[in-house]
């Protein structure tokens, strides 16, 4: 009786220290993925601007980041990014670019 009762302590704290070490590796992994380097910031900055200059000057003259608000800007690249086929990383990429930038 009492190895059963030793044995179910075992089971449990294991249990628990594998759950303790699957939430650590989560938490890792998500700080990780939140950790870019400065140059693949000014790289995706650079992509993004690129790509904002080269889709949208192709209908009309661009305006500047400043010129919208954040919800204006996020409200006229969802519609007209339909129009310039953007794809759904170019949808992000150009949103933040110019909200980030207005």
């Amino acid at each position: 009786m009492i190895a059963m009762i030793h044995s179910s302590k075992n089971i449990n704290g294991t249990r628990f220290m594998r759950t303790a070490a699957f939430i650590m590796i989560l938490i890792l992994l998500f700080s990780w993925a939140g950790c870019r380097t400065q140059s693949a910031i000014v790289e995706e900055t650079s992509l993004a601007k690129n790509e904002f200059q080269k889709k949208c000057q192709s209908c009309h003259k661009l305006p500047k980041p400043a010129s919208k608000t954040d919800s204006e800007w996020v409200v006229l690249v969802l519609r007209y990014g339909k129009k310039a086929k953007l794809t759904d990383d170019q949808v992000k990429r150009i949103t933040v670019y110019l909200t980030e930038n207005n």
